[in-house]
């Protein structure tokens, strides 16, 4: 039981670090997207969806977390993906491919990494 428990902490404190990597790899990549191209002002309905995104992300890996299956935790962040650029194909495609590869790679991360701290686990206690 002690084992369980420390598999659901691990991947909650997993999950939560990805959460955070999240901010910093978004911010540099602001930061790198206006050195290169500049400041592109389209209203502040796009500028507000970056926000939105990241609680859109927050919800999708609160969901992979209780899934059971990593294929089925691998189509809901596909599911996710499509969202992401369903929402901003074809008008802001730059976007579409930043904030679906910064969404997924985050969410794959996390997957991965919890899947094979678990599997670490699964042979330190049996």
């Amino acid at each position: 039981m002690g084992g369980v428990i420390l598999k659901i902490f691990v991947g909650a404190i997993v999950y939560l670090l990805v959460g955070v990597l999240y901010f910093y790899v978004h911010d540099i990549g602001v930061v790198y997207y206006k050195s290169h191209v500049g400041f592109t002002d389209r209203g502040v309905a796009i500028g507000g969806t970056a926000e939105l995104i990241f609680y859109f992300f927050i919800l999708t890996n609160f969901i992979v977390f209780f899934v059971p299956k990593a294929l089925l935790k691998l189509l809901v962040v596909a599911v996710m993906l499509s969202i992401v650029l369903f929402y901003f194909l074809p008008d802001n495609p730059v976007r579409a491919f930043a904030y679906g590869g910064l969404t997924t790679s985050m969410s794959v991360l996390a997957l991965v990494l919890r899947l094979t701290i678990d599997r670490w686990l699964s042979r330190s206690f049996v």
